[in-house]
């Protein structure tokens, strides 16, 4: 009965899930939200460490990855290995299986709430969910891309410095800006957003319930590397990461925020991320 619950509520609410895997394992995250007392009393007690419960531990680590719209397996447009994409996880809607096109030749990866994208010798592949189209490739991202990022239900390519967008576009995530449509060197989606980069200069559109399209000023310039999080987005200039957005949103919906929580993001970058930084990416609330 236990096996039979904490599955269903994986595919329902796998935070509360991730809340409850953190405190079996005794760690200690400081920053993690408290779980919502709702969300605790649905957790099956206790979660046992049988092989077929750890399968399934394993099937949401790589789950929660995707979940967040911007956390990933490999990264956004890192290489994949020696070509082959190997995915594990949830296979609710065929995220999980790897169609055959994708087991040789890739070189960048990305992931979705429930999608994925590959890129193999500059065409777009995608499989998973497709309840807002966001597996239904633009003949355009079919040849020439370069880089790809993949939204919570929407998915991005870069190809000759134009950002191609297909899927969800609630919001406008999916609704490219003129100036992101030549130039652009770099892409990034979170939930309901889209980051590109150009000539130093952050571009971003979407959703602005988190406050994102409020690029910081001194983002206009300068800007080596972007990601995004759910609600948030992460540059880097000069070695230092800026952050900004927001990590829950919004403060006033209790259904979206049960603990009428609201970070800003900006002041949540530690002194050591200030300065020697390389790279950076971003997840559903975590930001490295």
């Amino acid at each position: 009965a236990d096996s039979a619950a904490l599955e269903e509520l994986l595919k329902r609410e796998p935070v509360t899930v991730l809340h409850r895997l953190l405190a079996d394992a005794g760690c200690n995250y400081p920053e993690l939200p408290p779980m919502h007392p709702t969300w605790r009393s649905k957790m099956p007690h206790p979660i046992h460490r049988s092989s077929k419960i750890c399968a399934r531990i394993a099937l949401f680590v790589a789950a929660a990855a995707a979940v967040a719209g911007h956390g990933r397996a490999w990264g956004e447009g890192i290489p994949a290995g020696e070509g082959q994409v190997v995915a594990w996880g949830l296979d609710t809607v065929g995220q999980g299986s790897v169609p055959k096109e994708a087991q040789e030749g890739v070189s960048a990866v990305a992931a979705g709430a429930f999608h994925n994208l590959a890129l193999k010798q500059g065409c777009v592949l995608a499989w998973g969910q497709n309840s807002n189209g966001q597996t239904d490739v633009p003949a355009e991202a079919r040849a020439g891309v370069s880089a790809i990022a993949a939204g919570a239900n929407h998915s991005l390519a870069l190809k000759g410095g134009k950002v191609i967008a297909w899927g969800q576009n609630t919001s406008g995530q999916g609704k490219v800006p003129k100036e992101a449509l030549e130039g652009v060197t770099a892409i990034a989606a979170g939930d309901t957003h889209s980051l590109a980069l150009k000539g130093g200069k952050v571009l971003v559109w979407g959703s602005n319930l988190s406050g994102i399209l409020k690029v910081p000023a001194e983002l206009k310039s300068g800007v080596t590397a972007i990601a995004a999080g759910q609600w948030h987005g992460l540059a880097l200039k000069g070695g230092r990461v800026i952050e900004w957005g927001s990590l829950r949103v919004p403060a006033d919906d209790p259904q979206k925020n049960p603990d009428g929580l609201k970070q800003d993001a900006a002041h949540l970058v530690p002194e050591e991320a200030r300065a020697g930084v390389s790279s950076i990416v971003a997840n559903l609330s975590v930001s490295m």
